[in-house]
């Protein structure tokens, strides 16, 4: 299965960033009610702005309405803002011509005003409409010329010309070109604090970064994405992340998250009616089917995918459909359809200029020559796949291209050439050359070295078989005596050498044997004293680990704390802290560092030594910043810290997280748990986020509970995770005991939850009662 057909189908279609929120909509539906003549024209534009995404057929029908008024009361500004909207709501309806009649409606109205900004939309909806018909010259024309127009750089155009430019980028496989426009337009959105723009930035962000297959930064950006998108109530953004998110779930073969997170992308097309974007996901949904082998299924989502796409016009996503048909039949040896379809992809995909995919396509119909057997036109395909791939840079495409060389030349015992492109599979695969795939390489390199020999001996038993007979066809006379001499000595001969190679064999056989005793003996050693320093590294982080922690818990005049952690065989990097102030504050930190051993245990000493100096100041959510920024400036790779924050003060509580479980809330006079969320990016991870400080008020007899993902997360014998679902209801059979019952409580749920089962991870739990 080709990933690329995945990942490009997922659309974010349009450029605008307004959302339609249903109390703005309805506030000014209420005051068109109000209004006649020309002071319609302004809150009929405004209601198309806001709904040309969630409800792009009411966006036309109010801006018709305002376009019809336009022509009595002109005003050339607003007429262009109309337009541009107008268009993409027919964008999002799939309605592309539009786009080209719009462009021109605006490009007459800048000649006649002289003002180059109106040029600007024009030549915007004329790229986008070159882009989807595959023009990609075209299209990059007139961004190039719309560049050049838009002289002020921080205007809300200059990020849209950007991400276009980037999103044609993409098309042609020019993966890093992509992600710096992107990143530009996310510059730009930044500096204009567009959090709309900034959503759908980050999405063609984790695009590119998906393609490059850096998946870990590709989730965090749709991740962001996600979140920003459902706090500005944008279904349309919501449901591409969704889907976004399933595709790197996918990837990484966790096909029962990724089937969710398309069905619930799904739900939302369905309801507004997109077909464009309900056949996206049915092609998503059928890429998982087919990595699970459920071949029918499959070819169900992909026939009703190309179905859709095909009534679209749409040739790029058109070829996408034919493609992964042509992989089902290939699956399930129906070669002859296979290549048809392929084939019928490549004329596509060649037709609208798009290299990668024309790549991937004949490496498909390399794969289906293979397995019916035509060495020779497999070879042929799989050439001029790998000319294209090497022009988009693409390191997974290149991959599977010389994995598909390598088995060709194998099958025909060209070891030599197979053995060469075996190579560049595994450099493609990993770029560091390790001992490893060193070996790997040295050992098929052997095999082949004796399937060579086996070949010589065989060829000159052969020969020597040729010899025989045609000694006994000569033997007859005198005359050929000198002859049958010559034969018998050149059969000596030939025998003398089929012996050497013999011997040459076994002798290889045993140096094969005496190096792989040698091997094994030192990968015995090293894996000894690999397992002595890691059992020294762990004992040293658990000790670094328990001397941070603080040697008592503070007991103020309000409450009754109490705190617990207890560690893991190996160790993770829990922490918890205390920091009293002069104003009889109490500000309490609990955190929970990624990664495990002397790693961990840094990242919490240098958290400990930033919060010794930040702990006290005024508000929770500099802290957090202050703290991320810190430990983002100490360059620790891949490693990230959880925290939350909780200040307490007479009965006020002020709480902060980064993406830490959230707090649980016992309510003394209703007898309910509140479930209080601590969400954020965890700290040294994205600069500036922007954290969140919840305050509540608590009375006599109200307990608060927090806790690390330890124990929600901790699976027992039978592979079943504990879950966050249970962690209120202990809560609440124990809230009214002391802090430290209370943890005794989670402690002995634990327990019988492992059954004897080691604990994977630290958890940590920190209890506080409210006193009268």
């Amino acid at each position: 299965m080709n990933f690329i057909a995945i990942i490009l189908c997922v659309s974010l279609f349009g450029f605008s960033s307004a959302v339609a929120q249903p109390g703005t909509v309805d506030s000014l539906e209420s005051i068109l009610d109000e209004v006649s003549g020309s002071d319609r024209i302004p809150v009929l534009a405004r209601l198309a702005e806001e709904l040309q995404r969630e409800q792009p057929a009411a966006a036309i029908r109010y801006s018709s309405q305002a376009l019809a008024l336009l022509e009595r009361y002109p005003d050339r500004a607003l007429q262009v803002d109309v337009l541009f909207n107008k268009t993409w709501a027919h964008y999002s309806l799939n309605e592309y011509d539009s786009l080209l009649t719009h462009a021109h409606k605006i490009r007459q109205i800048a000649r006649a005003t002289g003002r180059p900004e109106y040029r600007v939309r024009a030549l915007l909806l004329a790229a986008r409409f070159y882009r989807q018909r595959g023009e990609y010259e075209q299209g990059i024309a007139r961004l190039d010329s719309a560049l050049t127009l838009n002289i002020e750089q921080t205007n809300f155009l200059q990020p849209l010309i950007l991400n276009e430019l980037g999103s044609i980028c993409r098309r042609q496989g020019r993966s890093k070109e992509a992600l710096e426009y992107h990143q530009q337009a996310l510059e730009v959105m930044n500096q204009l604090n567009d959090r709309a723009g900034i959503a759908t930035t980050l999405g063609y962000i984790g695009i590119m970064h998906d393609i490059m297959a850096h998946y870990d930064e590709a989730l965090r950006a749709h991740q962001q994405a996600l979140e920003l998108r459902e706090e500005l109530n944008d279904q349309r953004g919501v449901a591409a992340s969704l889907t976004n998110i399933g595709i790197i779930y996918q990837k990484l073969a966790n096909y029962d998250d990724a089937l969710d997170f398309y069905e619930r992308a799904k739900q939302v097309w369905d309801r507004m009616g997109l077909k464009a974007q309900q056949a996206a996901t049915l092609n998503n949904m059928g890429a998982v089917y087919e990595l699970q082998r459920l071949y029918k299924k499959a070819l169900e989502h992909y026939r009703e995918a190309f179905t859709i796409w095909d009534e679209l016009d749409d040739r790029y996503s058109v070829s996408i459909a034919l493609s992964n048909m042509g992989a089902i039949h290939m699956h399930l040896g129906e070669y002859r359809p296979a290549l048809e379809f392929q084939q019928r992809a490549l004329q596509n995909r060649q037709m609208i200029g798009d290299q990668y995919g024309s790549a991937s396509t004949l490496l498909d119909i390399a794969e289906v020559y293979h397995k019916r057997g035509m060495p020779d036109s497999a070879l042929v395909a799989a050439r001029q796949s790998l000319a294209l791939a090497e022009e988009t840079g693409s390191w997974s495409l290149l991959r599977d291209i010389h994995e598909m060389l390598f088995t060709i030349f194998e099958a025909q015992q060209e070891y030599e050439q197979a053995l060469s492109h075996f190579r560049s599979f595994k450099t493609a695969e990993d770029s560091i050359f390790n001992s490893e795939r060193q070996s790997v390489i040295a050992e098929l390199q052997e095999q082949y070295r004796t399937r060579e020999q086996q070949q010589r001996i065989e060829l000159l038993q052969q020969t020597q078989e040729v010899q025989s007979l045609w000694l006994g066809i000569l033997v007859g006379g005198v005359i050929l005596v000198t002859s049958i001499l010559g034969l018998l000595y050149n059969r000596y001969k030939l025998r003398q050498r089929a012996h050497e190679a013999l011997e040459q064999l076994h002798k290889t056989e045993i140096e094969k044997a005496e190096l792989r005793t040698k091997a094994a003996e030192a990968i015995s050693n090293y894996f000894q004293a690999e397992n002595e320093r890691k059992t020294q590294e762990l004992e040293a982080a658990r000790e670094l680990q328990l001397s941070l922690l603080p040697s008592e818990v503070p007991q103020p005049a309000t409450a009754e704390i109490s705190a617990f952690m207890q560690t893991a065989a190996e160790v993770g990097g829990d922490y918890y802290d205390f920091f009293p102030s002069g104003d009889e504050s109490l500000t309490i930190v609990l955190g929970d560092a990624t990664g495990h051993g002397t790693k961990a245990g840094t990242l919490v000493t240098a958290t400990k030594s930033l919060l010794n100096l930040l702990a006290r100041e005024e508000n929770l959510v500099t802290i957090l910043q202050r703290t991320s920024h810190g430990l983002k400036k100490m360059n620790f790779r891949k490693l990230y810290m959880a925290m939350a924050l909780v200040r307490l003060k007479d009965h006020t509580i002020e709480l902060a997280g980064a993406g830490i479980p959230p707090a649980l809330l016992y309510r003394a006079n209703t007898r309910k748990v509140e479930q209080i969320p601590l969400k954020g990016m965890p700290l040294a991870g994205v600069p500036e986020y922007p954290y969140r400080q919840t305050t509540i008020t608590v009375e006599e007899g109200d307990a608060l509970l927090l806790a690390t993902d330890g124990l929600p997360e901790l699976t027992n014998e039978e592979g079943l995770m504990f879950g966050y679902e249970r962690m209120p209801r202990i809560l609440m059979k124990c809230a009214e005991e002391s802090p430290e019952q209370i943890i005794h409580r989670y402690r002995e749920e634990a327990k019988r939850w492992l059954n004897g089962t080691p604990q994977q991870d630290d958890f940590t739990f920190i209890a506080l009662k409210i006193k009268g």
